[in-house]
């Protein structure tokens, strides 16, 4: 047999397997991401996400402008802190913390990567006695995803090309 042959039944082995895994990933399923109320504020959700591979509780933040982990979180998945990271709050406190760089955030086995996070305590804001949050998640690592918040679902949803153009033709109904 020819070495052409040869890749032509090569190929034809291994297209029908390629083609049911292909089949079997949903690739125009939007990734759902539940969200938790937390007692810590009204309307305070939060979900839960792999922080370059250790588990944790983060609020979901969509007026973050980035997303930060936990002095304590950060050092378990190996941070180190430098240099200062400055914004303001919703109502314009200055919020001053350290940066950390590189750090992947895996949500539902979905990876995000954020090129710059931030290191700071939220729990010092939270009331007495509220579940642990390990940081807050905002926007910044959904970037060139399209989302969908849904409060009465409870949900995040990160969209497809295709499931936002069925989302669209829905709402324009």
């Amino acid at each position: 047999m020819t070495s052409r042959g040869l890749i032509l039944l090569l190929f034809f082995l291994i297209l029908p397997t390629a083609a049911s895994v292909y089949a079997a990933t949903p690739a125009n399923a939007p990734l759902v991401i539940q969200l938790i109320p937390h007692p810590g504020g009204t309307l305070m959700m939060t979900m839960h996400a792999k922080v370059n591979g250790h588990e944790g509780n983060f609020v979901f933040d969509t007026g973050a402008g980035v997303s930060y982990v936990s002095p304590e979180f950060a050092e378990s998945v190996g941070c180190k802190p430098w240099g200062k990271l400055t914004g303001y709050t919703l109502v314009g406190q200055r919020l001053d913390m350290q940066r950390c760089d590189g750090l992947s955030f895996d949500v539902q086995g979905q990876r995000f990567g954020a090129s710059t996070s931030g290191v700071f305590d939220l729990m010092k804001f939270m009331p007495p006695n509220v579940p642990k949050v390990d940081g807050s998640i905002g926007l910044d690592i959904f970037e060139r995803h399209a989302l969908t918040v849904s409060l009465a679902n409870k949900q995040l949803i990160v969209e497809t090309p295709t499931s936002l153009a069925a989302r669209a033709k829905r709402s324009a109904r």
